[in-house]
């Protein structure tokens, strides 16, 4: 698991130098392990059919209460099954204009730069949502 981590990082690292991923510190964001052999078999019977990543933050999301923030539509799937608290980056985007942290426009104003920079999204703007 923890070179999975490491992978994952390294990923984050390369969006950043190719300027996909403004810079940021992420120090007080917690790093989590599976620590128990059920979180653990639970990780074996899931990455059967979804990825590492993936598998890993739906145990912990399971096992630990926590919610599971992915755009991956079969990832997504799996929680939505297992009654685990699902949303992906334009949920995100919503709850932060609803809860002030920020603006409608500097939302859709995030959005439209993603979408610049590669992002799928199903929609232009936010507005809709709210």
């Amino acid at each position: 698991m923890w070179s999975q981590w490491h992978r994952l990082w390294r990923k984050f690292v390369g969006g950043v130098d190719k300027q996909i991923l403004p810079p940021c510190d992420w120090d007080w964001l917690p790093v989590y392990m599976l620590d128990t052999p059920e979180e653990v078999r639970l990780f074996e019977q899931i990455h059967r059919r979804l990825g590492q990543g993936e598998a890993a933050c739906l145990v912990l999301a399971m096992s630990r209460g926590f919610k599971f923030l992915s755009d991956d539509t079969d990832a997504r799937r799996w929680g939505n099954r297992a009654g685990i608290p699902v949303s992906g980056t334009i949920g995100i985007l919503v709850q932060l204009v609803q809860s002030g942290t920020l603006t409608l426009d500097e939302g859709n104003a995030l959005l439209t730069e993603m979408r610049q920079k590669g992002y799928y999204a199903p929609i232009e703007r936010l507005n809709g949502l709210l």
